[in-house]
């Protein structure tokens, strides 16, 4: 059986564990990421509330948090909707701050004069101004500001709200508070989608992060959502049968053959890679991964012309690495099985036509010519 062969290989359940692990810590981390940011802006904002004792009454002591075990991390479902209710937590006492400072800020701009004459009148002011203080204090500081001079300057003038201004502002500081609420939304979808992109890295990764923070709003993350995670899942298969390919090549390393440095890039984009070893100068070892799985398919190959007979033993000399080769695969977790094969001879030796100082650049050459043929 030492003609062409075919692998049939799978991730063992402990590697599985190991890398979904590794996974789940990346999410974590990406979740934790957005606490450090949450405590930033309430210092920022002078906001009395502790994040700290806020995780600690949700289960999540602090080092649980910075450094969570193996057992922690299958929590990470439960930390993710600790983390919400905190956020929520905190975007409450921000409100409630935000609202008492608005007040004051109105009622000293709008009672100013007639307080001088009758200081019981200092802290109250129209109802419509109250009820727009509470509003104004859901809104960023760039668009409170003004809103509240506005609300100032018209409670000044028309306490009794009889002016069609107070319907005017009512709806434009309405407005305000209905996109910052989306904004609210959307940052709390953002931050789910992101402990998800955390899963995987690289350029992938990266354009996921641009797509997500070009997202205007709650409606355009989740009009994404559908094809982030799809493509976070193709990532993770990618990854799969990359470690395949790497620990294959580094198997048959260890059993004598040399590989060039793009061979486990090469082999992922569809194309076959080749082995050489030093009692082969004439001949390689073509390697494959399938299109659709983790299998792998070997074959030897002539990079020149060649005797029939040196291809025959070549093919039998590669035959003595095949348990080697499986059993390397096998203490790196992943398990092998030999699913297909063809007797030494059986089939002629595929020769390349295009020889180069490197063999991998001879099957690339190979390949494209191959491709000229069909088209």
């Amino acid at each position: 059986m030492s003609g062409p062969k075919g692998y049939d290989v799978e991730l063992e359940l402990q590697l599985q564990r190991e890398r979904e692990l590794a996974a789940q810590r990346r999410s974590w981390a990406a979740t934790y990421e957005s606490l450090v940011e949450l405590r930033k802006e309430i210092r920022r904002d002078a906001v009395d509330f502790d994040v700290t004792v806020a995780l600690s009454r949700a289960g999540f002591e602090s080092a649980r948090c910075e450094n969570p075990s193996n057992a922690d991390l299958d929590e990470l479902a439960r930390f993710q909707a600790a983390v919400e209710v905190v956020v929520s937590g905190a975007r409450r006492a921000r409100t409630d701050a935000h609202a008492l400072r608005t007040r004051s800020v109105l009622a000293g701009r709008i009672n100013s004069p007639a307080s001088e004459a009758n200081p019981s009148t200092r802290d109250v002011i129209p109802p419509l101004a109250e009820r727009l203080a509470e509003l104004l204090a859901e809104v960023p500081d760039t668009v409170r500001g003004p809103l509240t001079r506005q609300v100032a300057e018209l409670g000044a003038t028309d306490a009794d709200g009889s002016s069609t201004s107070w319907l005017t502002l009512t709806r434009t500081i309405t407005d305000a508070v209905r996109v910052s609420r989306d904004e609210e939304l959307r940052a709390r979808l953002a931050r789910e989608l992101e402990s998800v992109i955390a899963r995987i890295d690289g350029p992938t990764a990266d354009d996921l992060r641009a797509q997500l923070a070009a997202a205007a709003g709650s409606t355009d993350v989740e009009r994404l959502r559908p094809r982030l995670l799809a493509a976070v899942a193709a990532a993770e298969r990618e990854s799969e049968r990359a470690h395949v390919v790497r620990s294959a090549i580094e198997v048959w390393r260890e059993l004598g053959y040399v590989a060039d440095a793009d061979l486990v890039d090469l082999t992922l984009a569809g194309g076959s890679g080749l082995l050489t070893r030093d009692e082969w100068p004439d001949h390689a070892l073509q390697i494959r991964l399938a299109s659709d799985g983790l299998g792998l398919g070997t074959n030897v190959v002539a990079l020149t012309e060649t005797d029939p007979r040196r291809d025959l033993e070549v093919e039998e000399e590669s035959c003595r690495d095949i348990r080697s080769f499986m059993r390397g695969l096998d203490a790196r977790g992943l398990s092998t099985k030999l699913s297909r094969h063809k007797a030494a001879g059986e089939l002629p030796v595929q020769r390349l036509r295009h020889r180069d100082s490197s063999p991998t650049t001879a099957i690339k050459a190979e390949q494209d010519a191959a491709r000229r043929e069909q088209n």
